[in-house]
Parts: C-alpha cells; sequence; structure tokens
C-alpha cells in the first residue's frame, strides 16, 4: 500500500507563500519545491513527514522555525577567556615569533 502523495502546491498555496518564500521560511531549497511541484520527484521519508506537519499546524511549525532563529541570534557568544588561536598560515606565523622569543 503506498501512502498519499503530498501535495506541497496546496500547502502552499494555504500559506499564501511563494515557492520562494515556502522555501526559505520552512527550511527547504527552491529546487526541491520546483522538483516536488512539477511532479519530477517526491518527498520521502523525514521531509515527507514534516510536510505533513506543516500541513496540520502551519502556524505551529512557523512559529517554532522563528522562536528558534531569535534563540540562536540572542544567544551570548561565549566569552574568549584563553589565548587566541590561529588557523593555517596565521597559526605557522604565531608559532614562529612565540619560537623566536623564547
Amino acid at each position: 500500500m503506498c501512502p498519499p502523495e503530498i501535495d506541497v502546491r496546496a500547502i502552499r498555496g494555504k500559506l499564501h507563500l511563494s515557492q520562494e518564500d515556502f522555501a526559505r521560511t520552512l527550511g527547504f531549497t527552491i529546487n526541491q519545491i520546483k522538483a516536488w511541484e512539477q511532479n519530477r520527484n517526491r518527498p520521502l521519508g523525514g521531509v515527507r513527514a514534516y510536510l505533513m506537519i506543516i500541513d496540520l499546524a502551519p502556524e505551529a511549525v512557523i512559529e517554532i522555525l522563528r522562536t528558534k532563529v531569535r534563540h540562536a541570534v540572542n544567544a551570548k557568544k561565549p566569552a574568549v577567556t584563553g589565548p587566541r588561536y590561529e588557523k593555517g598560515p596565521a597559526l605557522s606565523r604565531a608559532m614562529s615569533r612565540n619560537l623566536t622569543s623564547q
């Protein structure tokens, strides 16, 4: 028994979002949206489940995503208390300075 098809265009239409806005808001790529809506491929697995949840409770999903973004943006960066760590060529220069100064 095949699961019923997910109508991504209908879900997006309920939200009154363009393909680009739907993709950006919910974490998809524009290419995924286009492919699903043009029936070139179909969402499977966790993506399918995610779309089903979006279909059932779109406002809740969007609010959860917005809250997560707000928390990430508002999160304080940890204070740097130790030495500054260099990478690549800067690391080589810093090591040379340390070796020559000793």
